[in-house]
């Protein structure tokens, strides 16, 4: 007989590694640029700035980007209730 599996959370938000696609992507490719930076000159100071530039980069794609309350609170602003004037006089009116 033929059995039914039900999948919960089938809409889920996607993710790679805890980051969403772009903020994903973001950091990689700033690691990269850090790598590159580090192959060109290799010194304490390039070190301590690629780690400064990465941890950076981490908080802002991990805390910021990734963040789902952030990104609905913050980035998303809702249309207003009245664009202009005659919309508000002609409700009104009724």
């Amino acid at each position: 007989m033929k059995e039914l599996k039900t999948h919960k959370d089938m809409r889920g938000s996607v993710s790679v590694h805890g980051f969403k696609p772009i903020a994903f992507a973001v950091f990689l490719v700033v690691g990269v640029f850090s790598i590159i930076a580090l192959f060109g000159d290799f010194s304490y100071k390039s070190v301590l700035v690629t780690i400064g530039i990465n941890t950076v980069s981490f908080i802002i794609t991990k805390i910021v980007i990734s963040n789902e309350a952030f990104s609905k609170g913050k980035l998303n602003e809702k249309f207003p209730k009245e664009i202009t004037d005659l919309t508000k006089n002609k409700r009104n009116a009724k």
